[in-house]
């Protein structure tokens, strides 16, 4: 028989269900549900300096369009420092993106428009479940990779110093 002397506290995520079976005598204690702030980027991008804001606001549409709270690994995406904690995937380089690699991450959704980001040289997207058309790229974009996604669409105008290209 299963007795309980004082109390159970048990905290877990919000994106996290469980099923508690007590499947003993009595039970007396408290449950306490603590909800945790998912991992998410500051929405406006104000306490951000490291970056330009049109570049903040490209990375947290990103996280926000692909579902960000449900990646594998997006330490650090909570900060307000993406180049020194860094957020994970992303490379910086004097104060821009220059690199965002999140292969193998659980990304899903639709991607977004990354012209703003005037630096970047190298994108990776591959072995996730993406949807929907191909972004607008920045003229410096060297490298993009998205194979084993689900892309369809046209693909827009690609830059001219694209080296490679992998989508399918």
């Amino acid at each position: 028989m299963f007795n309980k002397i004082g109390s159970l506290n048990l905290r877990f995520a919000a994106s996290i269900s469980f099923v508690l079976l007590i499947i003993a005598g009595q039970f007396s204690g408290s449950i306490t549900y603590a909800q945790s702030v998912p991992n998410m980027p500051p929405a406006d991008c104000s306490g951000v300096s490291e970056l330009p804001a049109s570049e903040c606001q490209v990375l947290v549409a990103l996280y926000q369009n692909v579902g960000g709270a449900s990646w594998i690994n997006n330490t650090g995406w909570n900060t307000t420092t993406p180049c020194s904690t860094p957020w994970y995937g992303v490379t910086c380089a004097n104060g821009h993106v220059s690199a965002i690699n999140l292969a193998n991450n659980n990304l899903t959704g639709i991607l977004i428009d990354f012209s703003p980001l005037t630096v970047v040289q190298s994108i990776d997207f591959s072995n996730n479940l993406l949807t929907g058309s191909i972004g607008t790229f920045p003229a410096t974009l060297q490298s993009f990779n998205a194979r084993n996604n689900q892309l369809s669409g046209a693909f827009p105008m690609l830059p001219a110093g694209l080296v490679t290209f992998e989508i399918g």
